[in-house]
């Protein structure tokens, strides 16, 4: 706030010409700032400065006016000017009224504006506070060089701004404006100091009567403590004896229901007694009567594990329906239908064999061996896969279900077989019964590797002798191009971006494609391109290259082969030697023959992509698109998966016409 163009200018210096309140108007001033009884208390009570700076200078904004009356060009010049005003108090005061020196409070921030607050006592106890702020500088704070301007003038602790410095008149002098503050100091003096003494005497009493009242409040606090210490130790002794009484009320019911229980179990165990007495009979006439049912139909050409397992779940109804099959086949002079009636009765193979059925005679090791690889190899073929479930291998081996386990456990601790969990909440009961328990995990499904099946294989042919392995030459194949789709030739020729960009089900598939047509170099390529560097790759492409200018896979390449595909797979097992690589010539008729003709299938993949069926009903495309998913993965994956993709497309848009309609 400017001083000189808003609010009024009070003039500091000599003023010849002083002017104070008269008679008549001291009394009209001193009766308009005790009009009231708040106003009047207000005018008789002194506080201290940290009092009024706390009420008048307490940080929070001003609504009212500011009513300039002193400004102090420089903060640090403050002491001088309240001297100066002490003088001028002094000079209109009588000689038993004298001012005192003047305290000069701490700046805060009120509003937009730091304030300071000073006091001016005086000896009979009243004191005169002034509220200045600064409005230019640091809002926050009042430096040494900030100018500052009172704007609250307050006798005690009643604001008398407005009488001493009234907004209607001119400009005033500080001389003026101390002479009538002067004035109402003498004025009041005599009230204050009566209204003090009794003050005083109050404040005494109230001194004495709040020691009373603290005395007594601790000796009540003292025995609240003492009775609340007594309250808590009889709530926990009676909630000890709660606790004790219904203690030996459960007691009592336990005791009631035991000797409840056990007469009940006496009676039951006599009834137990007396049933399995029955059910005893009734178990040995029905095993009686089921194992001749067996009998009769093994010897009708009824599969015997399969009729050990229906004994074992005591199926004796479809027994009994499957041996009337196998005897009307036999009726009918059909060895066909007799085969058809025993696969119709097949269940579930189970490892349990029942004691009445004659268990097969124990089979040496090779002849062992030889079954289950030659099941694998058929279970392989048929679903496509390495890893075969447990139960369809003990199924199409013909064996007990303990020896396969015994085997596979033998196989898998030597490192040429690898048995995997499988998805048992997705499994069949059938193929729960293969489950292998191996350090608490179940095993579902094992796979055989390479050089296990060549061992097997060397077995199998004994006297014959070994053949080399010989990788044909599979022609290149260059499907048609789908829109958006790039074509590539055999597997193990695409780069290796594309082997990378693979997702694992798609490599996993071209692997096996590979593998199951015995094209073991070509696939360590794939592996090489997928979890290889460049040197590998070419390692890879190395091998194959040998291979084929040899005719045969040598010892020295099979170990250079198997030690690379050991590596980029993580394998930690020894390469086991194959008795069928030996070290003989073979012609180049051997190693490159004549390309086979390309089977119809590929004609009518072809064919499918180009579009040639578009105007065919949807089920006559997929018709012609179902040889084409036999077709050798090795060499026709990509042509394969354009009809899949082109035969969705079809559907999708078969389904939204139909919609449409």
């Amino acid at each position: 706030m400017n001083p000189y163009s808003e609010g009024k200018l009070h003039k500091i210096g000599l003023d010849l010409f002083v002017k104070g309140f008269g008679p008549d108007r001291l009394v009209r001033a001193y009766m308009s700032l005790t009009n009231t009884r708040e106003t009047d208390r207000l005018i008789l009570e002194c506080a201290t400065l940290a009092e009024m700076d706390d009420e008048y200078n307490d940080g929070e904004f001003m609504d009212e006016g500011l009513y300039e009356a002193v400004t102090v060009r420089r903060f640090s010049q403050t002491d001088s000017r309240m001297k100066a005003l002490a003088k001028v108090f002094s000079k209109y005061l009588p000689e038993d009224i004298a001012p005192a020196e003047a305290i000069i409070g701490k700046p805060r921030k009120t509003g937009l504006f730091a304030n300071v607050t000073a006091q001016i006592p005086f000896s009979d106890g009243q004191a005169i506070t002034i509220v200045f702020h600064s409005p230019s500088g640091d809002a926050k704070k009042i430096g040494p060089d900030d100018e500052i301007i009172a704007y609250r003038w307050l006798l005690n602790k009643r604001d008398i701004t407005l009488v001493v410095s009234p907004e209607g008149e001119g400009d005033v002098s500080l001389e003026e404006v101390g002479k009538r503050i002067a004035q109402l100091v003498v004025k009041n003096s005599a009230r204050f100091q009566t209204t003090q003494k009794d003050v005083k005497a109050q404040n005494e009493q109230l001194v004495t009567l709040k020691a009373d009242a603290d005395k007594l409040s601790t000796e009540n606090i003292a025995l609240m403590n003492g009775l609340r210490d007594q309250q808590s130790a009889a709530e926990i002794t009676q909630a000890k004896i709660t606790m004790t009484l219904g203690l030996i009320e459960k007691q009592q019911g336990i005791n009631a229901d035991l000797e409840n229980q056990l007469a009940a179990l006496q009676v039951k165990a006599k009834a137990d007694e007396a049933h399995k007495k029955v059910m005893a009979d009734v178990e040995a006439q029905f095993q009686t009567e089921i194992n001749a049912l067996g009998k009769e139909a093994i010897s009708l050409g009824l599969n015997e594990q399969r009729v050990k397992n229906m004994i074992r779940d005591r199926h004796m109804e479809d027994l009994k329906a499957k041996i009337e099959d196998m005897k009307a086949a036999d009726a009918k002079g059909t060895e066909a239908q007799r085969e058809t009636a025993a696969k119709q009765a097949a269940v579930p193979v189970v490892p349990e064999v029942v004691p009445e059925v004659t268990p097969e005679p124990e089979q040496n090791p090779d002849e062992l061996q030889g079954k289950v690889m030659d099941a694998y190899a058929k279970v392989k073929e048929r679903f496509k896969f390495s890893d075969v479930w447990i139960s369809d291998l003990q199924e199409r081996a013909g064996i007990e279900m303990d020896a396969l386990k015994a085997f596979l456990l033998k196989e898998s601790r030597e490192g040429r077989a690898v048995l995997s969990y499988g998805d048992w909440s997705l499994s069949s009961a059938a193929n729960k019964t293969g489950a292998m328990e191996i350090n608490g995990d179940q095993h579902l499904m094992v796979r055989f590797l390479d050089h296990a099946v060549q061992q097997a294989k060397a077995k199998k042919k004994a006297v014959v002798k070994p053949t080399p392995e010989v990788t044909p030459v599979v022609p290149e194949v260059v499907p048609l191009p789908v829109k958006g789709k790039k074509a590539a030739g055999p597997l193990w020729k695409r780069s290796i971006e594309e082997v990378k960009a693979m997702d694992e089900k798609q490599y996993q598939r071209a692997y096996n494609a590979l593998v199951d047509k015995n094209y073991h170099s070509q696939s360590v390529i794939l592996v090489a391109k997928r979890k290889g560097t460049p040197e590998d790759v070419a390692e890879a492409a190395s091998i194959l290259a040998e291979h084929i200018a040899a005719g045969e896979l040598t010892k020295d390449l099979q170990t250079r082969r198997y030690a690379l595909e050991s590596r980029l797979e993580g394998w930690d097992i020894q390469p086991v030697e194959d008795p069928d690589v030996v070290d003989t010539e073979v012609t180049p008729e051997a190693v490159a023959p004549e390309p086979a003709a390309e089977p119809p299938a590929v004609t009518v993949a072809r064919d499918i992509v180009a579009g040639k069926y578009d105007g065919l009903p949807l089920g006559d495309v997929l018709k012609l698109a179902g040889p084409v998913m036999d077709l050798d993965e090795a060499m026709y994956a990509d042509l394969m998966d354009q009809v899949d993709a082109y035969t969705t497309v079809l559907t999708k848009k078969a389904v939204q016409a139909k919609f449409a309609e």
